[in-house]
């Protein structure tokens, strides 16, 4: 019965979502008072438990909402100067063999847009882009879905900041474990991606291709988690995943990237955002600063 009573606030909640009928901040009111309410009646809670569990995660709060805030500015300011289709007119230019394409698309390009900016925007870039290749609606929204595959690393982790706080593992303790369990995820989800876009016969013919670009992408992630931290790990780790894919486009169809000058202008404020965090952890890790202002500011906890 606790489970059933658990459960009724996130169930209430997609609901109340998919009937379109209420404003997400009238949703997220409702949620909440409903949350306090089974609490109280159905755990024995108590208010004044309330009141210092949220003085507790005030600074992890603050962390999330500054983390998500400048996540939907830069995808803002990104669609406004028209950043993404920019980018699918650079595809459809570069690349001709679509299982290819899947691949860059789903297990790169959507990675690293998630990871940087959140809330779904990897399927937000994705969509257009698969569209502009040809592929179907149907075909679009899944492998725009199956591309959100570094979800402990969307928005730069808040989500994995969060667990690790209502776990008590460290936040790059759990960023490390996620990424050791990731290469599954990576492989199956390319797989299918190839399946759906592609069909069962090339998907076969491009297993070795799936291969090297889901297990470079793993290695990239790895690797930036080890040396950059969880915040970073999967903007980072992604990049090696485009670059994997996109090789191969170059080295199997002969075709060159190369991305115009107005590509590399709008899709500044990503490499502005990168090296921004870089610097400000490596500031941090030579000085060693310590306490809340420096802990937002690199989007950092620590602990093992």
């Amino acid at each position: 019965m606790h489970a059933v009573l658990a459960a009724t606030p996130p169930v209430l909640a997609l609901v109340l979502i998919l009937s379109r009928r209420f404003r997400p901040e009238g949703v997220a009111a409702a949620i909440l008072v409903l949350s306090v309410v089974v609490a109280v009646t159905a755990f024995g809670a108590r208010f004044s438990d309330f009141a210092g569990g949220y003085v507790d995660i005030s600074p992890t709060l603050l962390e999330v909402v500054l983390i998500l805030f400048g996540g939907t500015l830069l995808n803002k300011q990104l669609t406004a100067v028209g950043a993404y289709a920019l980018v699918a007119d650079w595809i459809q230019r570069f690349s001709a063999d679509r299982s290819r394409s899947v691949l860059l698309i789903c297990l790169g390009i959507t990675p690293f847009a998630e990871s940087v900016t959140g809330f779904g925007i990897g399927i937000v870039v994705a969509i257009p882009l698969l569209l502009g290749l040809g592929f179907t609606r149907f075909q679009a929204a899944a492998l725009g879905l199956l591309g959100l595959v570094l979800v402990p690393w969307g928005a730069l982790a808040p989500g994995t900041l969060v667990a690790s706080e209502l776990t008590g593992v460290g936040f790059d303790r759990l960023g490390m474990d996620s990424a050791l369990l990731t290469l599954p995820v990576l492989l199956l989800t390319g797989l299918a991606a190839l399946l759906i876009g592609c069909g069962r016969r090339m998907a076969v013919r491009r297993l070795p291709e799936l291969l090297v670009v889901a297990g470079l992408l793993w290695a990239g992630v790895l690797a930036a988690q080890a040396v950059a931290g969880t915040s970073l790990a999967g903007a980072l780790g992604s990049l090696a995943g485009t670059t994997a894919a996109v090789a191969l486009i170059w080295f199997r169809d002969g075709s060159r990237p190369r991305p115009s000058r107005a590509i590399g202008v709008v899709l500044s404020p990503y490499g502005l955002l990168l090296a921004g965090l870089l610097g400000s952890r490596l500031l941090l890790a030579v000085f060693g600063a310590q306490g809340p202002v420096p802990t937002v500011v690199s989007s950092r906890r620590s602990g093992c």
